[in-house]
């Protein structure tokens, strides 16, 4: 069978978030394969899954909360494999809304750094402009699209100093948030081969 786009960010978001958790300092407080407690409730009203606890999810239920819940609304199967990862992965741990921010901010940054020119609304949702702007992105020189995949997890990283800021509890998750970014840059970058 062949890999999808999905499979290939659902394992490197998975490497993150597998296991269960229930640390009181996470904001995201009891969750299992990054699943939170309102999630799955959310999952179980629609129907997509029926354990009841967060300690009984596994992997095949985490995938179709995260299909449904952050690639389908995130439209990662409209965008080159190695922005899906990055917009995917994002969308999971800072949310949908900061996935699309990042990413139409890393487009219009582009411009200040010698790479392609787009202009977009800085809105957070994803939609026809936006989506255009990733196709002609895709047409463009290695370097900037590296160029981008850097600017996004640079948006990616500040969104965590400013999380951390609002609440000093949260610092002791930096070094691993930076981590994340840090392997999520090199995985984006191996799939512009894939």
């Amino acid at each position: 069978m062949k890999t999808t786009a999905f499979d290939y960010a659902l394992l490197f978001t998975l490497k993150w978030e597998g296991g269960y958790v229930n640390d009181p300092n996470d904001p995201g407080g009891e969750t299992n394969y990054g699943i939170t407690r309102r999630t799955l409730e959310l999952a179980r009203q629609k129907g997509l899954v029926f354990k009841e606890s967060v300690k009984d999810i596994d992997r095949e239920d985490a995938a179709v909360i995260y299909r449904r819940f952050y690639w389908e609304p995130l439209k990662c199967d409209d965008m080159p494999l190695w922005v899906a990862v990055l917009v995917f992965d994002t969308g999971v741990n800072q949310g949908i809304r900061y996935a699309g921010l990042h990413l139409q901010s890393a487009l219009n940054n582009l411009k200040h750094h010698g790479g392609a020119y787009f202009s977009l609304a800085e809105d957070g949702m994803i939609g026809d402009k936006t989506l255009s702007a990733l196709r002609e992105l895709s047409i463009h020189p290695l370097e900037v699209k590296q160029l981008f995949i850097r600017l996004y997890c640079v948006n990616r990283d500040i969104r965590y100093t400013e999380l951390v800021g609002n609440n000093p509890k949260l610092k002791k998750f930096l070094k691993g948030w930076f981590f994340r970014t840090s392997s999520l840059q090199d995985y984006a970058n191996s799939l512009m081969e894939v």
